[in-house]
């Protein structure tokens, strides 16, 4: 016996109660609870929801009038997405405009631009964001699911109605008696599930494979979220004429192992994952089971605690509370501009602040567009043009204030000055104490774009390259080679520079957190990275090859490798020690000591405190690693290499400054901009000493350590 059940046109406090537990999940994830490290799964499980509604919807549509009335559809997902989404991007950014550092005010109105115009996915995806790693997040960060989630909806109904139109039309060709032998709520099913399954095994199978190649675009991408939505909707196309069993014990034990799923996948998943790739498949899979049992008629039904009237109220609010909840954290935290995070008790309570202001959103704003009279009264087409004339006002308001704030006289230009305007001068010992140069080079907004010229050639290698070929500059002096990680990167233009005086011939090979230390590696802290196995090996058996006459490494400590974190620095020198070795013998070797690292960006820092540099300035013992120095110096002791510290151009003796004369030295925390390291060529040239005609001797010869 098969029992009809409500495909997402009846009201189900059931679901109410799972759209609850989704939006805490992400509630509290985003408040730092190391407990629930998997919480941002709550996202896929509103993403089911939603394929599940909308599609019960459409289906309705397409049975009771064989058609789906496309206007009416898209005014019902304005009225009930764009007001709320609109006035909290408003508040959002009049608050960002008050408390966000100059400096990141032009990237806050930016993304509130792609978040009201429907696109931050886009954005975020182009830009390579790293949602579960972020450093420094976007105040609009979380619109990237409803950006997903509008897309999906421009497609979705078009896909069902032209399917439920061709098999219309199929069945009409083969004779009347054949085509009543189904009605058409039957035929809408039989297209939805054809779809859906379509859309699943297509879009999986494409957020799989790009969870690896180009994770960020698997993450906000909707063709790689698209099969979320279908499986919801897959799910409604069942549930038409559902089993009576689904009613009883069974639907109600398959209820609670879909909320046991979802409970899993937040306390197991962590942000370590290649996500979504196959892993979004438990969440997903627990929210179709809790939507299918939620709802039964038995006992020991989960409805009674999903339908109760706590999580009915939070289910209520939670489009509303979505919205809010991030600025409440985002903001304040932005506030920090010397690094850090709020305790994660103020985090707590920002979150538990969030649900009365999230309740008056709901009062005030989306409710009353979603259920007046007078708003259900408009036609569909002045509700539709109203809502894309509000995004397009709150869009161009946004541009405008970029243009005009105040934010551009204070930071600078964004672009680096052309070649021969306010030349750098570096301090030899650099003071903590004293205004922003009015002359600064780069220029606060420039500093993220100050990059050597490699990365524009594609030289430096990215995760998933492993060619060893390198990249080479010059063509007189002796060979020198640069070997590492993005620390190699950057002091590129001090060598770049020597090559075109015709002083040295440069090969650089440098890779993406892929030190040329033996030590085992991630990317980014987050996945395995074979691929840093694999180049390392082969740029050494290049050089064995072919010796150069130098071989300077350059690495960054600081990053995550898989090893404990007791143990790096003991690796770091067992890891320095055995690349050296295994470099040619009448290559003579240099290493440079770590750059010091900040722990915080120093351009957002001093578009804070451009009257004194002294708060954006670390002591030295905070930003120079003291474990990792005394790594190095004794794995070149053991080895005969030489070390050069150059510790003395960043640091006084107390404090690390941001600012060495009239040049702005970091383009983030710990990588130096490339007009800091063009200045540093003469020192880095006589720190080396005179590049030696016979290596070998002067491998022997004497170094510094």
């Amino acid at each position: 016996m098969r029992v009809e059940r409500s495909t997402g046109q009846g009201y189900r406090p059931d679901i109410q109660g799972l759209r609850a537990i989704a939006v805490l999940l992400v509630l509290v994830y985003h408040s730092g609870v190391a407990l629930l490290p998997g919480g941002y799964i709550g996202v896929d499980v509103f993403f089911v929801i939603s394929g599940f509604l909308i599609t019960g919807h459409l289906m309705a549509a397409l049975a009771e009038r064989r058609r789906i009335d496309f206007a009416d559809f898209f005014a019902r997902r304005a009225r009930r997405i764009l007001p709320a989404a609109l006035v909290v991007a408003a508040a959002t950014v009049a608050v960002g405009l008050a408390v966000v550092p100059p400096l990141e005010q032009p990237r806050l109105l930016g993304d509130a631009v792609a978040a009201v115009l429907f696109v931050p996915n886009v954005r975020f995806a182009v830009e390579g964001a790293d949602y579960l790693a972020e450093d420094e997040p976007s105040v609009f960060q979380h619109y990237w699911s409803l950006g997903v989630e509008e897309q999906f909806y421009l497609v979705w109904p078009l896909l069902l109605a032209a399917g439920f139109l061709l098999l219309v039309h199929a069945r009409r060709r083969r004779g009347p008696r054949k085509c009543l032998q189904r009605t058409d709520a039957a035929r809408a099913s039989i297209v939805v599930a054809a779809v859906a399954v379509l859309v699943i095994v297509s879009s999986l199978a494409w957020c799989v494979a790009q969870s690896q190649a180009a994770p960020s675009w698997a993450f906000f991408g909707i063709s790689a979220r698209a099969w979320e939505f279908a499986v919801g909707g897959l799910l409604a196309a069942l549930l038409r004429r559902a089993p009576a069993w689904l009613d009883g014990g069974l639907g109600a034990i398959a209820g609670w192992a879909g909320i046991a799923t979802i409970a899993a996948a937040a306390f197991a998943l962590t942000g370590d994952l290649a996500y979504p790739s196959a892993w979004a498949v438990i969440p997903v899979v627990g929210a179709a089971l809790a939507i299918a049992g939620g709802d039964a008629q038995h006992a020991i039904s989960p409805r009674s605690v999903l339908g109760s009237r706590p999580m009915v109220f939070v289910g209520a609010i939670s489009y509303s509370l979505y919205l809010v909840h991030w600025p409440m954290q985002a903001l304040p935290q932005s506030t920090l501009v010397t690094g850090g995070d709020l305790p994660v008790p103020v985090r707590l309570l920002l979150a538990a602040a969030s649900v009365p202001l999230a309740w008056l959103v709901y009062r005030t704003v989306e409710a009353p567009f979603r259920r007046s009279r007078g708003s259900i009264a408009q036609p569909p087409g002045r509700a539709i043009t109203a809502g894309l004339a509000a995004s397009v006002a709150v869009a161009v308001a946004c541009l405008t204030v970029g243009q005009i704030g105040p934010a551009r006289d204070v930071v600078g230009p964004s672009a680096p000055p052309a070649d021969g305007i306010e030349a750098p001068r570096l301090a030899r010992s650099p003071t903590p104490t004293g205004p922003v140069p009015v002359d600064l080079v780069p220029s606060l907004a420039a500093a993220e774009h100050d990059l050597p010229s490699i990365f524009e050639t594609d030289c430096e290698l990215g995760r998933v390259g492993t060619d060893s070929t390198g990249c080479s500059f010059g063509s007189r002096g002796p060979r020198v080679v640069t070997f590492g990680d993005s620390h190699t990167a950057h002091w590129v233009p001090a060598f770049e520079e020597l090559a075109e005086r015709g002083l040295i011939r440069l090969s650089n090979h440098s890779k993406s957190s892929c030190p040329s230390v033996d030590i085992p590696a991630t990317f980014r802290g987050s996945e395995d990275y074979p691929e840093c196995d694999r180049w390392r090996t082969s740029v050494l058996e290049r050089l064995r090859a072919d010796p150069p006459d130098v071989v300077v490494l350059a690495n960054y400590a600081g990053s995550e490798f898989a090893v404990p974190d007791g143990e790096v620095a003991e690796r770091w020198r067992d890891g320095l020690e055995h690349t050296i070795r295994l470099l040619p013998d009448e290559t003579f070797v240099v290493v440079i000591a770590e750059t010091p690292d900040l722990g915080f960006n120093p351009a957002t820092c001093l578009s804070v405190h451009r009257d004194d540099l002294s708060p954006c300035a670390p002591s030295r013992a905070d930003a120079l690693a003291e474990t990792i120095s005394e790594a190095e110096l004794a794995a070149t002791a053991a080895t005969g290499a030489r070390l050069v510290d150059l510790s003395g151009w960043f640091c006084d003796a107390r404090a690390c400054p941001p600012v060495s004369g009239n040049v702005l030295v970091y383009r983030d925390s710990h990588h130096v901009t490339a007009t800091f390291a063009r200045a540093m060529a003469d020192v880095l040239r006589a720190e080396l000493g005179v590049l030696p005609t016979r290596p070998t001797a002067a491998r022997l010869a004497g170094h510094v350590g």
